[in-house]
Formats: structure tokens, sequence, C-alpha cells
């Protein structure tokens, strides 16, 4: 247990010990006393299986945050965002028509940059269902988000736009989540 999960147990057990001082002064009964005993088993015991149910959330988020910086290693992105780097690079000395042409001309790299968009996607959706470290998502990934966003960002709004105009709010979300 963490350092607050043991301050939450003493809290409850101080709490217990003055109510069930209270209660012994107050009704001078000792089956007072004994019956507080029991309860104070009963709220000791709940408090403790809540406070690490919540620490198992807390796990199961790190986890998951750190599944999908694996995943950014993985063979299949990493060989679709091969296919984007060079438009990445070049994104400072070309317009965004020539990109958008340079696109269009290629199928291979069409189709990592919607495999590299459904990763962002996928973050954004995650971040959204609190199944994740956003603050830790977001140091591991905003620069190269922000960076492919604004590079992709004419073929992003002519072609995810329409064909997925959820996905592309979602994008447009993350971007403004992460822009700040």
């Amino acid at each position: 247990m963490t350092k607050g999960n043991w301050i939450a147990v003493v809290t409850v057990t101080l709490l217990w010990f003055i109510g069930a001082i209270g209660l012994y002064i107050y009704s001078k009964d000792i089956q007072q006393l004994f019956f507080s005993i029991n309860f104070f088993a009963v709220i000791i015991a709940t408090t403790i299986n809540l406070l690490s149910a919540l620490e198992q959330v807390r796990s199961r988020k790190t986890d998951n945050t750190f599944k999908y910086m694996e995943m950014w290693d993985d063979s299949l992105l990493t060989e679709a965002r091969k296919y984007t780097r060079d438009i990445l690079q070049q994104s400072n000395t070309k317009a965004p028509d020539q990109i958008y042409e340079d696109i269009d001309k290629n199928i291979e790299l069409k189709k990592s940059i919607v495999s590299v968009f459904n990763f962002w996607q996928l973050i954004y959706l995650s971040i959204e269902a609190g199944r994740v470290e956003k603050r830790t998502l977001e140091r591991a990934f905003s620069g190269a988000y922000k960076k492919f966003y604004e590079t992709f960002q004419c073929w992003r709004q002519n072609h995810i736009k329409y064909s997925d105009p959820k996905g592309y709010a979602d994008l447009d979300k993350l971007y403004k989540m992460w822009n700040k």
C-alpha cells in the first residue's frame, strides 16, 4: 500500500477509536464497546478493499500507458513511420500542396499515414475513457504528434474529414489537448 493509503487506514482507525471511546463514555455499556469493535473490523476491511481496488485501477492505467509506448515501437507502426519520415523531414521546405501530391502518388505512404493517425486516435479515445495516464502519454508523444498533425494537415483535411468525421474530430481534440 502507498503512503496515502496508510494515512487513510490510520485516519479511519483514529476516527473509530474516538467514536468507540465516546460511545463507551456516553453509554457505559461494555457491549456497545464490543459492538463497535465488530463495526471497526467491517469498516477497516472495507477501507482496505477500496484502497486496493483504487491501486489496481492506477496500476492498470500505468500498464495501458506503457503498452502504447511499446506499440509505438512495434514493427508494424515503425514500418508505417518509416514511410512518413521523409515527408516529415521535408515539411519545412515543401508547400502543403506539394506534400499532398506526394502522398496522393504513393499508396504505401497513404496506408502509413492512416496507420499512424489510427494510433493517435486510439490514444485520444483511451485518454477520454480514462484508461491511461494522460500526462505520461503527453510527455512521451506530444512533440511527435504535433509535428505529424501539422505536416499532414492538408491530407488529413481532404481525406479523413470526409471518410471518418468522428476520427477527424478526435485528432483535432488531441491536438488541442496537447497544444495548450
